[in-house]
């Protein structure tokens, strides 16, 4: 995986699999989403993994509609409840921290911040090899099972996502 667009495609090179002795290749992710103070609705979810090839952060979210009654007044040839998913790649971990920040109203908003166990994050749950990565993927496997570690409807705390983020990159199976 060595440019921005190869970045979101599977490639088994970058791992060790050995299925007939049982080995897997378990993966972890981040998961943070954003809650809005005043409706406690959803408005911001995203994934965060670190790619230990190229030695970077991938980012990739989506937010809720939000503001769809007044988009779609305004806007009505526009689909204002579904936004389009974005992905990004950053080396650093205070940069990943500085675009959550940035992503999410932490000031006043809630957050769920969560560390998942994706296992084998190449093979969907049903068996099926996966082309790339990207939110739907990722947001189609995000079962509670996965789930390792879990703040739930909390203030954004650096120093938690500072050690998630250092988790994502130190951890390796």
């Amino acid at each position: 995986m060595s440019n921005s667009q190869s970045k979101q495609l599977a490639t088994y090179d970058d791992y060790d699999y050995d299925y007939d002795n049982g080995l897997t290749h378990d993966k972890l992710v981040a998961y943070f989403e954003e809650f809005e103070y005043a409706t406690s609705n959803s408005v911001m979810t995203c994934y965060v993994l670190y790619d230990h090839c190229d030695k970077e952060y991938y980012i990739c979210g989506k937010r809720a509609a939000t503001c769809a009654v007044v988009y779609s007044e305004t806007h009505p040839e526009y689909d204002v409840n579904e936004y389009n998913d974005f992905k990004f790649f950053c080396k650093s971990p205070k940069d990943m921290i500085s675009m959550l920040k940035l992503i999410m109203n932490v000031s006043c908003n809630d957050v769920n911040m969560t560390m998942y166990n994706y296992k084998d994050i190449f093979i969907n749950d049903d068996g099926v090899d996966l082309d790339y990565i990207d939110y739907n993927t990722l947001q189609y496997s995000n079962v509670s099972q996965k789930e390792i570690i879990s703040y739930e409807n909390a203030r954004f705390n650096e120093d938690i996502a500072k050690t998630m983020l250092r988790m994502l990159k130190k951890m390796r199976y």
